[in-house]
């Protein structure tokens, strides 16, 4: 069975009020190891505004 090769990308969330409004962005860089296994590097948290407050973030792992 052949080792499927792990992939580095960097991606963008905007969490928007509406189509052409947003107020936070969100990057991360993450290693896509299969269709299953991601493993998230770095993240950032963007706000337009500095008014906006946003709950802390959270990241959840299903580790075993």
């Amino acid at each position: 069975m052949a080792r499927q090769q792990s992939k580095q990308t960097s991606e963008e969330m905007l969490i928007c009020t509406s189509k052409h409004h947003w107020i936070a962005q969100i990057n991360f860089k993450a290693e896509v190891r299969s269709n299953y296994f991601i493993t998230v590097r770095r993240v950032s948290l963007t706000c337009k505004f500095p008014c906006v407050a946003l709950p802390n973030p959270m990241i959840s792992t299903n580790e075993e």
